[in-house]
């Protein structure tokens, strides 16, 4: 990773802290479908709304590519251009990165012993940054739907691996809900 391709995971994970702490107070954050499953199956969102923040966040997620290739038009390459894929290891890393992500967020902003803490959008945004560093090289460390499908459209990643990125990072959601039920006794 060198160029500004090693300051990706840094602006990301501030990024986001920035967008949580706005977004927190009028939607809870929910950018990321991924998490947004995780809150249901933690019993934080109802059935209703989560169908309303999946069906935002992806729209979201191709409007935000469209608006970076825009930016971006004459970037050669265009930053965030993901590497050469391959199936396995990608799969892996999109799982156990939104695994981390989705658990580290029903801890920090959906437990009673957490609740008014001031440090949720610096965990959230600092563990997006961790899993850009570990993962980044192997699978473009996306950890949310949204946002692989808004970099496919764009063409910053192949199409064909849509199912890989839908597939890692909805089980690491329904994994990290999972954990979270099974080690937090409180409702």
């Amino acid at each position: 990773m060198g160029g500004l391709a090693m300051w990706a995971p840094l602006v990301v994970g501030a990024g986001l802290s920035g967008l949580i702490y706005a977004g927190g107070p009028i939607s809870g954050a929910h950018y990321n479908p991924a998490v947004s499953i995780a809150f249901y199956l933690r019993g934080r969102l109802s059935g209703q709304d989560l169908w309303y923040y999946l069906t935002v966040q992806m729209i979201g997620g191709v409007l935000a590519a469209l608006v970076c290739q825009a930016l971006f038009r004459d970037a050669d390459p265009l930053p965030g251009t993901v590497p050469a894929v391959r199936i396995a290891p990608a799969l892996l890393a999109e799982f156990i990165g939104t695994l981390a992500l989705c658990y580290v967020i029903l801890e920090v902003a959906t437990t009673r012993r957490r609740a008014g803490n001031n440090y949720y959008g610096v965990a959230i945004g600092a563990t997006v940054m961790a899993g850009g560093y570990a993962f980044g090289t192997i699978s473009g460390a996306m950890f949310n739907p949204s946002v692989a499908l808004g970099s496919m459209i764009v063409g910053l990643a192949a199409f064909g691996h849509l199912w890989i990125y839908l597939a890692g990072t909805l089980a690491g959601g329904v994994a990290a809900a999972l954990i979270f039920l099974r080690v937090n006794r409180e409702p």
